[in-house]
């Protein structure tokens, strides 16, 4: 931690810390520490103002290190020995580099196999999407990505956001047919197109798709009748016509309205 505290300190560029190295470490600002104070399990570093990355794989030589949140800084790049030494990190759970100066292309997460959440949003990333879309969490909005939605979608995936990038091919029905535990999908200002597959209704526990902004056609699938989709912008899309929520409600109590009124007569026309 002490050689952390200087290499920040004397980067170029940075304002003082708001550490105090006389003080225990758990006491620093953005520092988290397990129940006894034993050991660091966060950093929470935003609005440091930090801009050289060169520090980030000093941060890797916390072992008991399980969440990093970077947002709000000014980080160009993510030096690969990070990517090396965060990568064996067993305990590693979270990664948040929301809301800096990224560019290039996606870094590889592939052997963060502990890694429940991913945030990148917010970004400049450009390319396409390589990576194995794993973890629970993956939230890549707001960047420059191209090309297609990968197929290798991570079968416990619960949120995912690629809204506000460049992605312009369709949805990859082999993606999302096992995605039983994805509840959150947002897909808004691309360029995807084509028909909206069937299979994102075998989502079981879907709650949210918003594919607004996009260009696609034909028919939304009669398998997302229960789920809320948001189409708005896509000017070749046919309007559902199964019954929304509302209709099936208005539909269930005229149901029961008839099924009382039939109970109430029929024994008055029995037994007049």
């Amino acid at each position: 931690m002490i050689n952390l505290y200087y290499l920040l300190q004397n980067n170029t560029g940075q304002p003082p810390l708001p550490w105090n190295i006389n003080r225990d470490t758990c006491s620093w600002k953005g520092v988290t520490c397990n129940s006894d104070n034993s050991s660091v399990t966060r950093f929470s570093l935003q609005f440091f103002s930090l801009s050289n990355p060169d520090f980030l794989p000093i941060l890797c030589q916390i072992n008991s290190l399980e969440s990093i949140d970077l947002s709000d800084n000014h980080l160009s790049s993510i030096p690969s020995g990070f990517m090396t030494a965060c990568e064996n990190l067993r305990g590693l759970r979270e990664l948040i580099f929301s809301r800096n100066r990224l560019s290039g292309s996606l870094p590889n997460f592939d052997g963060f196999l502990k890694l429940e959440s991913l945030d990148l949003s917010h970004n400049s990333l450009s390319g396409t999407i390589s990576l194995q879309l794993d973890g629970l969490t993956v939230d890549l909005f707001d960047n420059s990505l191209g090309g297609s939605i990968p197929e290798s979608i991570s079968s416990n995936l619960v949120r995912l956001r690629l809204g506000n990038n460049r992605l312009n091919a369709t949805i990859p029905s082999s993606a999302f047919g096992s995605l039983l535990e994805l509840t959150y999908l947002e897909l808004k200002n691309n360029s995807l197109g084509g028909t909206i597959p069937p299979e994102l209704g075998f989502c079981q526990n879907l709650e949210m798709l918003n594919l607004a902004f996009n260009q696609f056609t034909g028919a939304l699938p009669a398998e997302l009748a229960v789920v809320s989709v948001n189409t708005t912008g896509n000017t070749g899309l046919i309007e559902p016509t199964y019954p929304s929520p509302t209709q099936k409600m208005k539909k269930t109590l005229s149901g029961l309205l008839v099924a009382v009124i039939g109970l109430v007569l029929v024994p008055l026309l029995l037994f007049p």
